[in-house]
């Protein structure tokens, strides 16, 4: 009839802390009971000590019972939330290898436009006509060759950033 109160594979062995030279008598486990009234599972946690008398056999033991099925509560729940934690902090360190990634490739994206900028430049000014670069719809004179600074016949300060 007890049995229905027991665990399978949750059974704390005593016997070892009746062994002196292996615990100096001193215990202290947590394990889980069903109330024999109410059937309710509640965890406990036993801690004391066994007596020995002159021969090294158990006398008596003294200690206490105290129910911290609350606690183990909390700590399922802390658990769990360190799971998610956990699987969080996967995702961002993947998501940080893929921004990293990402920057990566806008950098060399960045460099090969400051490349091309500078060649375009280049060309512009090394064309052998007058030619100048307007940027937007307004256009904004953003570059220009000497040869067509001369033939808007001004100076390329008071050009420079300004509409053609």
């Amino acid at each position: 009839m007890q049995e229905k109160y027991l665990f399978s594979g949750n059974f704390v062995y005593i016997d070892d802390f009746f062994i002196k030279e292996s615990s100096n008598g001193d215990y202290d486990v947590k394990y889980r009971t069903i109330g024999a009234e109410d059937g309710t599972i509640r965890w406990v946690r036993a801690k004391g000590k066994v007596l020995f008398n002159e021969e090294d056999q158990p006398v008596r033991f003294i200690g206490s019972v105290l129910d911290i099925t609350q606690n183990k509560s909390y700590e399922q729940e802390l658990q769990a939330i360190n799971e998610e934690m956990v699987t969080s902090n996967e995702e961002l360190t993947a998501s940080n290898v893929e921004l990293l990634r990402t920057k990566s490739d806008l950098q060399e994206l960045s460099n090969q436009l400051a490349t091309s900028e500078e060649r375009f430049r280049h060309m512009v000014q090394e064309a052998p006509v007058a030619i100048n670069v307007l940027r937007g719809k307004d256009l904004i004179i953003e570059s220009a060759k000497n040869m067509m600074v001369a033939l808007i016949g001004k100076k390329w300060e008071d050009i420079k950033g300004k509409s053609y």
